[in-house]
């Protein structure tokens, strides 16, 4: 899981410096056009808002799963 969440911040980053697929709808992409057009906000609030939701919560379950599993944890 902080694999998975590593990569999804890797290409949302990637994407809003315009490196990805210009033609597939992505996070970093959105982020991108909100930066270029500022008279749409939601256009950056909303996907910022889901790539940190996104990250958290898959550190959050790779985190309870690493404690449920650990045999070495007392």
């Amino acid at each position: 899981t902080f694999g998975i969440a590593g990569a999804v911040g890797a290409e949302s980053g990637l994407a809003f410096l315009g490196l990805g697929d210009l033609s597939a709808a992505t996070w970093g992409g959105l982020l991108n056009q909100g930066r270029n057009n500022i008279t749409c906000a939601w256009l950056i609030y909303f996907p910022g808002l889901g790539i940190f939701v996104l990250v958290a919560l898959l550190n959050l379950i790779g985190n309870g799963l690493r404690e449920a599993f650990d045999v070495r944890a007392s």
